[in-house]
């Protein structure tokens, strides 16, 4: 851990730095995991990969099969909505699934999908997952 007089972070300093950094990260990743937990938030990673998400004719195509009504029996739901959109306007609709009762509370939840569009290319695709528990 030498110092020298132009201000450079050594060898030392920077192992210290990143230790700190993860430590903080390790701390605030457990306080999230406690809150999700506590909360009771509904696990919906298990209907987020049997949902599929194709574009024909310019048109996005949502299938679930009988993927909601067997996650909402697994899990107690009273309802749960899959949203699909391609962000930039390159399909015209956007296009939701829903099964069960959406009144009341809800809880969602988003994340991106790569799927397979004309001429073997792939597009962004955001998928939201609502649950009303």
């Amino acid at each position: 851990m030498d110092s020298d007089c132009r201000g450079d972070m050594g060898f030392g300093e920077a192992l210290i730095c990143l230790m700190a950094v993860i430590t903080v990260l390790l701390a605030f990743m457990s306080a999230v995991t406690f809150l999700v937990v506590v909360d009771g938030t509904v696990d919906v990673s298990p209907l987020a990969g049997s949902v599929e998400v194709d574009i024909v004719d310019g048109e996005i195509v949502l299938a679930a099969g009988d993927a909601l009504s067997s996650f909402i029996s697994s899990t107690g739901a009273r309802g749960v909505s899959v949203h699909a959109m391609v962000p930039g306007g390159f399909s015209e609709f956007d296009e939701i699934i829903t099964e069960g009762h959406m009144d009341g509370d809800r809880r969602s939840i988003r994340f991106i999908r790569n799927i397979a569009c004309n001429g073997g290319t792939s597009i962004p695709a955001i998928v939201e997952v609502t649950v009303c528990p």
